[in-house]
């Protein structure tokens, strides 16, 4: 055999290996992990009737700050934006939540 056949042969191979150990080490990941805990108290925060009224007060702070912002330099105007933003999908989620009871998933 050629250099390049046996090459050939052995990616085949690993690829082959690699496609049957994929899905069992997908499925003996499970839960479990150190920091699931605290991930999951994070998504559950960013639910509540507080989430609600910060990203309420942040689309105002930051539609305030754009309209009568002035002379703000660009730095600050990229931070206003990047508050809106979040703000807006926190908002958006919470109103989803409110109104059909499923709301948008972290």
């Amino acid at each position: 055999m050629s250099r390049k056949s046996v090459a050939l042969v052995g990616l085949a191979a690993a690829a082959a290996t690699l496609a049957m150990v994929h899905p069992a080490a997908a499925s003996t990941a499970g839960s479990g992990m150190p920091w699931e805990n605290g991930l999951m108290m994070f998504t559950n925060s960013l639910r509540g009737p507080v989430a609600f009224a910060v990203s309420l007060a942040g689309v105002v702070a930051s539609g305030a700050g754009l309209i009568w912002g002035g002379e703000l330099g660009h730095f600050a105007k990229t931070g206003i934006n990047i508050t809106l933003a979040v703000s807006l999908i926190l908002l958006a989620s919470n109103v989803l939540m409110n109104l059909t009871g499923v709301g948008a998933t972290f």
